[in-house]
């Protein structure tokens, strides 16, 4: 007999100008740990959607359920979550480990991005009609490892489940009145409560404080979500927030300013763009993807109509790309498109 579990499946539906935008799914499986590793994905499925509540004016997500098979639960690297993520449509994975220690858990998460549901190559685009070639990056990485952190014990104890969350009459959390079930609607976030619609009723969800939050990581998954999404500016919200945050590694701080420089030069504010491309740059010069964001930006900047970069900018490049030349492979086809583009400024 074929055993089949189910799995919390985010679908948000991000606002746009796009009444019609599709879904976007982000996959948050049981983490592994018994018992602790199913709780606390129930939590943290919870708190991505907390934090996609910007007031209560907005309109409501759905959360939903998808199934899968069983033994496709056990997501112990990036190539497992891909394989998972391809098997639910979805977008995004958010996966991990969580065990108990002393009074708290420790939750070990990671992210993957499939690479399926981007082509390579197609995330940022900077054309030049008179070189008849194009500058195509990638997204800066698809894998991602977040440093440790520690929620408190309450995370085990209230949250088995998400379906399972008790609803109350109102926020003083003294009558409780049913479960959530498995398919319910935020209305809007309060104070240590969420709004729900569910079953045709209203009510709110309590959710526990944890002892070291992980904002720089949920604010890192938001703002990807919603750059994906192309919803720039709440993208570059939530993206903001991480360049302060505690933490986060060293590779979540420079993808930061990697998707902050291009959300800038995407939409034509030229100088914050490439400050923060140089301080990408800054902190890793022996990345190649860097090297490629930072001059992609300093090139976009300065194109004209017909799509030449000025004279200075080539300038300028071209002693980067020298001093850099060895971080590329041979036949790199970002780097043979720069060279077209450079050559046409020089003409």
């Amino acid at each position: 007999m074929l055993i089949r579990l189910v799995l919390a499946l985010m679908v948000l539906h991000l606002i746009s100008g796009n009444a019609a935008a599709e879904k976007f799914r982000l996959l948050l499986p049981p983490f592994s740990g018994d018992p602790v590793g199913k709780n606390v994905s129930s939590f943290l499925n919870i708190e991505i959607l907390k934090s996609f509540r910007i007031n209560t004016l907005e309109k409501g997500r759905s959360i939903r359920r998808a199934t899968i098979n069983h033994k496709d639960l056990v997501l112990s690297n990036h190539s497992s979550a891909e394989g998972a993520g391809r098997k639910t449509k979805s977008d995004m994975v958010y996966w991990g480990k969580a065990f108990k220690y002393g009074d708290g858990v420790i939750v070990e998460s990671s992210l993957t991005i499939p690479a399926d549901k981007l082509p390579k190559g197609s995330f940022w685009v900077v054309k030049s009609p008179k070189a008849k070639a194009q500058l195509s990056i990638d997204l800066p990485n698809r894998y991602y490892e977040f440093k440790p952190f520690l929620l408190d014990r309450k995370i085990y104890k209230e949250y088995t489940d998400v379906s399972q969350a008790v609803v109350y009459a109102d926020r003083t959390f003294r009558n409780p009145v049913g479960k959530v079930g498995p398919v319910f609607r935020a209305i809007s976030m309060e104070y240590e409560s969420i709004k729900v619609k569910y079953q045709g009723k209203e009510g709110y969800i309590k959710y526990p404080a944890i002892s070291e939050k992980p904002e720089g990581t949920i604010n890192f998954i938001n703002g990807i979500i919603r750059v994906l999404r192309g919803d720039r500016v709440r993208g570059k919200q939530s993206l903001l927030k991480v360049l302060d945050a505690q933490d986060v590694s060293r590779e979540v701080q420079e993808d930061t300013r990697l998707f902050l420089g291009y959300l800038a030069v995407a939409t034509k504010d030229y100088a914050q763009g490439n400050k923060y491309l140089r301080e990408a740059y800054d902190i890793n010069p022996y990345s190649v993807t860097v090297v490629k964001y930072y001059l992609t930006g300093l090139i976009a900047a300065s194109l004209s109509p017909d799509g030449t970069p000025n004279i200075d900018v080539v300038e300028q490049v071209a002693g980067l790309l020298k001093q850099n030349e060895k971080l590329f492979e041979p036949g790199d086809r970002w780097l043979a498109a720069c060279q077209k583009i450079l050559e046409a400024g020089k003409q």
